[in-house]
């Protein structure tokens, strides 16, 4: 948790992983809720959170099936008021070229990706896909911070 406080304290910009809103939203982790209410949104911090199409559609899906639909939108809606959407356009050669040649979700690339053209982190919760040997391959070769949580 230090380094995703560190990220916090160094940057004022970011991506959240689907995974990520995912445990934020059903308030699992309590300690990751007071880390992200404080760090990133409280009224004082101008943070800026940029996300994806995919990102969007995948959170949708993940909260439809267990919330339904309607409430599903609500709070996809409030999301998107929160984040800076980079338009698909700009980045999916990018994630389909780290698609290619890393064995992780599209979802992922598409991540990764809007934190690369943004130039900056990307923090994701914890995977079996994420191995360490991927991320820090991904780190080294495009300059990516990314933080696993």
């Amino acid at each position: 948790m230090e380094k995703l406080i560190s990220i916090f304290n160094k940057h004022n910009k970011c991506v959240f992983e689907t995974g990520v809103w995912i445990l934020y939203l059903s308030k699992e982790d309590v300690k990751i809720v007071k880390i992200l209410n404080e760090n990133v949104f409280s009224i004082e911090n101008n943070f800026q959170i940029f996300g994806n199409q995919i990102m969007l559609s995948e959170i949708y899906y993940i909260l439809c099936r267990t919330l339904g639909m309607k409430k599903s939108k609500g709070i996809l809606h409030h999301i998107q008021r929160m984040i800076s959407i980079i338009d698909s356009q700009s980045i999916f050669l990018l994630a389909g070229m780290l698609k290619c040649k890393f064995p992780i979700s599209l979802a992922d690339c598409y991540s990764i990706s809007t934190g690369i053209i943004r130039d900056c982190p990307i923090v994701f919760k914890e995977e079996h896909e994420l191995n360490h040997s991927v991320l820090k391959e991904i780190e080294e070769k495009f300059k990516a911070p990314i933080v696993v949580i």
